[in-house]
């Protein structure tokens, strides 16, 4: 179990990571669909994301506002 939360913490990005890659350019192209250099950079950034949303963060609102990707994963 330690080995897979020690992974897990490696692996996932932080909230701040996470909302500063959706900002930029390769995060637009992430979340309206398009091409990324780093598919799961992007997943896990929008899954990221929408869980903040969902725990009521303001910041990460904003972002899943803006971000439909990360919208539709919100209402699933």
């Amino acid at each position: 179990m330690m080995v897979f939360a020690s992974v897990w913490f490696m692996v996932m990005p932080t909230r701040r990571e996470a909302l500063t890659y959706l900002k930029k350019l390769d995060g637009w192209r992430c979340c309206h669909g398009r091409a990324t250099p780093s598919p799961f950079k992007c997943s896990t950034s929008v899954s990221r994301a929408a869980s903040d949303a969902e725990d009521g963060d303001a910041q990460a609102q904003a972002v899943v506002k803006d971000c439909p990707k990360a919208s539709a994963e919100m209402g699933r």
